[in-house]
């Protein structure tokens, strides 16, 4: 999954990351960054998406 995050201070960023959870608003994602002291986050569900897969 692709997922859209926007920071405070840095902007926006696009990152792949792993889905743990998700409900028809929100969806928890892992994310690994220094700015944050968990490893995942929830986000709106508008702003993650599916990665194509090479065929």
């Amino acid at each position: 999954m692709t997922a859209r995050v926007e920071w405070e201070r840095d902007g926006v960023e696009e990152i792949d990351t792993v889905v743990w959870a998700w409900t028809t608003r929100a969806v928890l994602v892992e994310l690994h960054d220094t700015r944050r002291q968990t490893i995942g986050v929830w986000l709106p569900a508008r702003d993650v998406r599916r990665r194509l897969q090479p065929r």
